[in-house]
């Protein structure tokens, strides 16, 4: 089974820091004339890795890919980046650590266990 050009580098790009061998690949697979970018866009949105291939593209200079999926990449990183940004907020409000809990906390009456 051949595994598609695309799929290599969204598998090097969706980390979150590329090694140098995620680098190598990059350099080698992006250097071919026959990769569809758009086709990569599509697997990361489908995979929800599309932040984290962005990342990756920047993490390792990547040039070759085209302007308008760097854009569309981009795009995808400012809304994570926006939606995390809205829910660190919301859990600012909120305790962040659970309370301790004694054993009463995890009776349940009448199941014949406690």
């Amino acid at each position: 089974m051949v595994i598609p050009l695309e799929w290599h580098l969204l598998l090097a790009f969706a980390r979150l820091r590329p090694s140098v061998g995620d680098r190598r690949i990059f350099e080698t697979v992006a250097s071919h004339t026959g990769i569809d970018w758009d086709r990569l866009f599509q697997l990361a949105c489908q995979n929800d890795v599309a932040p984290l291939v962005y990342h990756g593209i920047r993490e390792t200079g990547a040039s070759h890919v085209t302007p308008a999926v760097r854009t569309k990449l981009s795009a995808a990183y400012a809304a994570n980046a926006m939606r995390n940004a809205i829910l660190f907020e919301e859990l600012g409000n909120r305790p962040t650590l659970p309370q301790k809990q004694t054993d009463k906390d995890h009776r349940v009456e009448g199941c014949g266990t406690c």
